[in-house]
């Protein structure tokens, strides 16, 4: 029997082949990416072409996510969920025995259904993507604070078709720092083992192909701030960010800033104007995997989690200012129980977050920290 992972964005499509090398290199193991991030039709391409995984999987499901839409987000989830979605699992094997995924929504609860249809049963097992994991957010979303109308279209989905819902199927949760977790599962919390070059020496060079690394690094040298888009653009509109760059512009010197777009970015608001990375699709964590470990580099956002994966997953020390209390309250998007993981995060790792209360702040402790780069 056999495992597969399905990749909602590049984060989990890294984590996937992370435990794939490193934790499942003898099981017989698939892999979906889909379209809600750009290139990840030739990102699934030149996995395919490495013979890590059995099967690589690529599903156009971007419409299933895009809430703009004129039908009723939860009318297309509730069909996903418990009508089958036999376009996408017709093409899948179904001889899993466990799922490793963000959530238990959509494509997930499909493929359970298949395969309960099919007489057996199947574990399925959360995996991390980034902080927002560690959250009570986090279990809030999946568990506790649900859409009456999903909850209703469950139950009676559960009565009149005798599904079984993909949440009450999950047995763990894996991340990569455990001890960091501000919720208690009812299930275990187990590790992703921290991708070891010197066990694995493949790994590396494996990763850097799929996310074609060598194709981004150059814009990455001689940077003394690299900024961080954030997903609040493309969730409600909010354009506060521009105003922010310029800022660190007069700072630093528009040479010496770089713009990391958001994997999700289907529209460059800084192009003409600033260096933005023209590989939008690579990991950040794959660009600080690749850093020595003494680089001098300064990362700025307002909210994106991005920004500590590298001290998370590497241990690297890079000096990040996340502005999310800089900007006005009725703007802010994230759980309060985000904002607390941050505090704690800051509190305990003060050499690589930073957590300032104003625009006026930050500025300050940024040219602190370039100083020093200047200096060093």
């Amino acid at each position: 029997m056999s495992k597969i992972f399905i990749c909602d964005n590049v984060y989990t499509t890294f984590v996937a082949i992370v435990m794939k090398v490193q934790m499942f290199s003898e099981d017989e193991v698939d892999i979906i990416l889909n379209n809600r991030t750009p290139d990840s039709d030739s990102r699934a391409e030149r996995l395919r072409k490495k013979n890590l995984f059995r099967n690589v999987y690529y599903f156009n499901t971007y419409d299933c996510y895009n809430d703009s839409r004129k039908v009723g987000p939860y009318c297309r989830k509730t069909k996903c969920m418990f009508m089958g979605c036999r376009k996408y699992t017709n093409q899948l094997v179904l001889d899993y025995t466990d799922i490793y995924t963000l959530h238990a929504e959509c494509l997930t609860s499909a493929i359970v259904r298949e395969i309960n249809l099919l007489g057996k049963n199947v574990d399925i097992h959360f995996i991390e993507e980034g902080y927002g994991s560690y959250t009570k957010a986090f279990k809030d979303m999946e568990f506790d604070n649900l859409n009456r109308w999903r909850l209703l279209c469950e139950s009676v989905a559960q009565k009149l078709l005798d599904v079984k819902l993909a949440r009450s199927m999950v047995k763990d949760i894996y991340v990569f720092e455990p001890d960091l977790m501000m919720w208690n599962p009812q299930f275990p919390v187990k590790k992703i083992e921290n991708p070891d070059f010197g066990r694995f020496p493949n790994l590396k060079d494996l990763i850097n192909d799929v996310f074609c690394y060598n194709l981004a690094a150059k814009e990455y040298e001689g940077k003394k701030i690299i900024y961080f888009e954030d997903s609040f653009y493309q969730q409600s509109g909010d354009n506060s960010e521009p105003e922010i760059v310029d800022k660190l512009a007069v700072l630093v010197g528009k040479n010496n800033l770089l713009i990391k777009l958001h994997p999700r970015t289907r529209h460059n608001r800084f192009e003409g104007k600033y260096d933005t990375a023209s590989v939008q699709g690579i990991l950040w964590e794959v660009i600080a995997m690749n850093m020595p470990n003494d680089k001098k580099v300064t990362l700025v956002t307002i909210a994106s989690g991005s920004i500590i994966g590298a001290s998370l997953i590497f241990s690297k020390k890079m000096k990040s200012v996340m502005l999310y209390k800089c900007i006005p309250e009725r703007e802010r998007l994230l759980s309060p129980y985000n904002l607390d993981f941050l505090e704690k995060y800051t509190a305990d790792y003060p050499e690589y977050l930073v957590l300032p209360e104003s625009l006026d702040e930050a500025m300050v402790v940024i040219a602190n920290e370039v100083d020093q780069t200047q200096n060093s």
